[in-house]
C-alpha cells in the first residue's frame, strides 16, 4: 500500500487539469475494476476474498543506553494480505457483470460530459 504523504506528494504534483480529468474518470476507473474482477471470478470459477492479517518484523533499530546510542532488535507490526478461494454463485456473478456493464455505459457518458468541461475550463497549451 502507498502511504498517505506519498498519495498527497503525488497529488500536489498534477495539474488542475489532470486533476480535473482524474476526478472526471474515477467512477469509471472504480467500474472497469469491477467488470475486471467479476470476470476473473467467472473464468476461475471461484473468487478470492483479501484477509488482512497482522504479523510481526525483527529488524534494527537505534535505542539509547545510559546516554550512549545502541542498535537493538525490536520488532515492528507488519499487515499482509492473503487472498482465499470462495464459492460463487455463477447466476449472481453474470447477473451482476451485466448489471456493472450496463452502469458502465451511463457512467461513460457521465464521464465524457465531466471531461468536456475539464477540456474547456483548462484547454491544452
Amino acid at each position: 500500500m502507498i502511504p498517505l504523504i506519498a498519495l498527497l506528494a503525488l497529488a500536489a504534483c498534477a495539474t488542475p487539469r489532470e486533476s480535473c480529468l482524474s476526478t472526471a474518470q474515477r467512477e469509471l476507473v472504480t467500474i472497469d475494476k469491477l467488470i475486471a474482477e467479476t470476470q476473473a471470478n467467472l473464468a476461475r470459477g471461484y473468487a478470492l476474498q483479501r484477509e488482512y492479517y497482522t504479523t510481526s518484523r525483527v529488524t534494527m533499530c537505534a535505542g539509547s543506553r545510559r546516554n550512549s546510542l545502541a542498535w537493538n532488535y525490536c520488532t515492528v507490526p507488519e499487515t499482509r494480505v492473503r487472498e482465499e478461494p470462495v464459492a460463487i454463485d455463477r447466476a449472481t456473478e453474470e447477473r451482476k457483470l451485466r448489471e456493472l456493464k450496463q452502469t458502465r455505459r451511463q457512467a461513460e457518458s457521465e464521464a465524457q460530459q465531466k471531461i468536456a468541461y475539464c477540456d474547456a475550463k483548462y484547454p491544452l497549451q
